[in-house]
């Protein structure tokens, strides 16, 4: 009865240790580490309270044994401590360190787990079952979209390119954990574990297929080559003598060979194809517009950088936001960190890369079991996030991929026998240091959060005056936080509007300080330019317009602008040249009324475009074939849904309209114009009732702009991204 006894209080701790580690992973993977855990304020309660506990147990528990890369790891940190101080934005620099400190947090934690005594079987499991639960949802998505695709063109093979959401993000987050999965499917003898083992890596690989990320399949490729050295490595003898056996039966041997050239040539075929989709641009081409503002952030300080998180200060004087894609980072870890820490930052990152293989491989050379496995799938992982690294930002801006690479790194580094140090316990080891200062700076965080978030969610829904008195709190306590500054100007524009005495000259300062901290972000141009007009000081509005299309000019509705300002400055011939870029950019523009009540000006503008429209439209049967091919953008279906619907063709029209919700959809004014020809091919299909709601909705969104247009409104992503901040729904005064 006692050993039954015992067995059972060993399975039941297992048990209980196994559902801490699943728990406390999904929040971290699918809660804490998201865009939206970093943003809202409940969220970011729970995790400062989760590393408080953490740190609690940790202290009282000791931490055991050498802490691995320690040296190298807090030198690194050391630099980047050193880059926010003389970062070109501080503030935004020190939330990204804090970031990356977690990071190492959850490494040492990892790791000294492992060593405790949870062991490496449990800790890989555990991730290996998290990681099961976003392939879920991300199956089901691929599959909502595969039905709908059979359902609307009745083949049951795509002719258009498919690709998951969050395709780079997801890539190398599906990488690490296949590394970790692999190396336990070598190194298990459970027919039972190398059947789960076996289909988990298979989905693995289908929707890192499926993501279409030439960074993540060059990952792919450089975990499993280095995977497959080591397991080569380990199994040579074996190897020497299934070759041997196989050169004595050379028919085998030629059938093989052809089978194996067959196989990599389809996948290359699929590879190929995959790649076929309109968001990628050419291979050696698609990154050099995002390097070259990371290499002049580099020249601007090469030995400690411009400050980690800041690529974006370059890049909006480099790039046209909006329309263009808000990119936050460089595409590059190693230019990431070249750029944010300059190259005493780079060079401590090197070390730190260089110290862990070298404690990885050392722990390799007498590592058995699940502890050689978890080892293993660490150097796997390790070359697939470097290599991937090489071309994509793989460690921050969503620091999810980070913190899953440091459990498996951690869980690895755990893994390695450490001698007679390994024993040892303290409770002044350096990890629980760590915790307790990210802990204090959560809660830092949180202080700081506490009156923008009231303010930002008061704003959101209409009460401004209570908005007001919030960001007054809140700069009080962070005045260094640009975002905070427009919020602020915004509540004043919109109390000004309501005829308020003063409000319009405090809007005026809030904004002026915003756009002085943050001169490249062309939304605080365009808003201090409405505000001047309104002002009635028409030359200040002119030059904050122009300031507008400078870091914007492919932004049709800051040319517009531009062009009243500059016509009710008297200056009509640059106001034409303004109005005719607005047609030139965006054509569907021409439609509406406000041209004439524009003025002379406009008007003129519009007669001239319009007279100088030669081109034919397409003809029916190029887009026919153009769509049965499987074009990758929404606009040949647009085109020839309107077509089939004047032609009174309903049911071609109702198919097309289907496919064209599957393709890309670039701008929202492309999405609006697909929700209205949805409206009027219900009405067509004698649904009135139906087609007059979705026609509402459609007017609604139309009517909501945005930065980025008609219907964005509530869709700028600046404070979220790059201040982990609540935004606001309106971002145009």
């Amino acid at each position: 009865m006692k050993a039954n006894f015992s067995g059972s209080a060993v399975r039941w701790g297992y048990l209980a240790r196994e559902a801490v580690l699943i728990l406390a992973g999904c929040y971290l993977v699918m809660f804490a580490s998201t865009h939206n855990g970093l943003v809202m304020y409940e969220v970011l309660m729970v995790t400062a309270g989760l590393l408080a506990l953490i740190c609690a147990f940790w202290l009282g528990a000791g931490q055991y044994g050498q802490v691995p890369v320690r040296t190298a790891a807090l030198v690194f940190l050391g630099t980047l401590v050193l880059s926010v101080i003389f970062s070109v934005d501080p503030r935004r620099s020190a939330v990204e360190v804090w970031l990356a400190a977690i990071a190492l947090f959850w490494f040492w934690l990892a790791a000294d787990l492992t060593r405790r005594g949870w062991g490496a079987e449990l800790m890989s499991k555990a991730l290996l079952i998290v990681g099961a639960l976003p392939m879920l949802f991300a199956w089901v998505e691929a599959g909502t979209w595969y039905a709908q695709w059979v359902a609307s063109s009745g083949s049951w093979i795509p002719t258009v390119t498919y690709r998951l959401p969050l395709p780079n993000f997801f890539g190398v987050i599906l990488n690490v954990l296949l590394m970790t999965a692999l190396a336990r499917l070598v190194m298990t003898r459970s027919w039972g574990s190398r059947i789960l083992l076996g289909l988990w890596s298979l989905s693995a690989l289908a929707l890192i297929f499926l993501t279409s990320s030439r960074g993540g399949w060059l990952g792919t490729a450089a975990g499993l080559g280095t995977l497959g050295l080591l397991v080569v490595r380990d199994r040579a003898a074996d190897l020497a003598r299934a070759w041997k056996w196989l050169r004595q039966r050379r028919t085998m041997l030629v059938l093989l060979t052809v089978l194996g050239a067959a196989l990599l040539a389809a996948v290359g075929w699929m590879l190929y194809r995959q790649t076929l989709h309109p968001t990628h641009s050419p291979l050696f081409s698609s990154r050099q517009y995002l390097w070259a503002p990371a290499w002049e952030a580099f020249l601007r300080s090469p030995l400690v950088g411009s400050g980690p998180y800041t690529f974006i200060y370059f890049y909006l004087a480099n790039a046209s936001i909006p329309p263009e894609t808000l990119f936050v980072y460089a595409h590059s870890m190693f230019l990431d960190v070249l750029s944010g820490s300059g190259l005493l930052g780079l060079g401590a990152f090197l070390w730190m890369l260089a110290a862990l293989v070298r404690w990885l491989w050392r722990g390799l050379r007498s590592a058995q079991g699940f502890e050689r496995a978890a080892i293993l799938g660490g150097l796997g992982a390790l070359a697939a996030f470097l290599v991937h690294g090489l071309v994509d930002s793989v460690h921050h801006t969503i620091p999810t991929s980070a913190w899953v690479a440091a459990w498996v790194l951690g869980t690895a580094a755990g893994s390695c026998p450490a001698g007679e140090r390994a024993v040892r316990r303290t409770r002044k080891g350096v990890g629980v240091g760590l915790g307790w200062v990210l802990t204090l700076l959560a809660g830092l965080n949180l202080w700081l959060l506490t009156p923008m978030q009231q303010g930002a969610a008061a704003a959101n829904v209409g009460d401004w005056r209570q908005a007001e008195a919030q960001f007054a709190a809140a700069l009080e306590r962070d005045p260094h936080l640009s975002v905070l500054h427009a919020d602020a100007g915004m509540a004043q524009a919109v109390l000004a509007a309501e005829g308020e005495a003063g409000a319009m000259q405090r809007a005026l300062a809030y904004w002026q300080q915003a756009a002085a901290m943050d001169p490249a972000w062309s939304v605080y141009h365009a808003n201090l330019g409405a505000l001047y007009a309104a002002a009635g000081q028409g030359s200040e509005a002119e030059a904050e317009w122009a300031l507008a299309v400078r870091y914007a000019p492919r932004s049709p509705l800051f040319w517009w602008n531009y062009g009243l300002a500059l016509a009710g400055q008297g200056k009509e011939e640059q106001a034409g040249q303004a109005f005719a870029e607005v047609l030139r950019l965006e054509p569907r523009y021409a439609e509406g009324e406000r041209w004439a009540a524009a003025g002379d000006t406009a008007a003129r503008s519009l007669a001239d475009w319009r007279a100088a429209q030669t081109a034919p439209e397409p003809d029916l049967a190029a887009l026919e074939a153009e769509t049965a091919q499987g074009s990758g953008v929404v606009g040949p279906y647009l085109q020839l849904a309107r077509r089939y619907l004047d032609a009174g063709r309903v049911q071609d029209a109702d198919r097309v309209v289907q496919q064209a919700g599957l393709v890309f959809i670039p701008t929202d004014l492309d999405r609006l114009e697909l929700d209205w020809l949805r409206a009027e091919v219900r009405a067509s299909l004698g649904d009135p009732a139906e087609a007059a709601r979705m026609g509402r909705q459609t007017l609604s969104e139309a009517q909501s702009w945005g930065a980025n247009g008609p219907g964005s409104m509530g869709k700028l992503v600046y404070a979220p991204l790059m201040f982990r901040r609540p935004g606001l729904i309106r971002d145009l005064v």
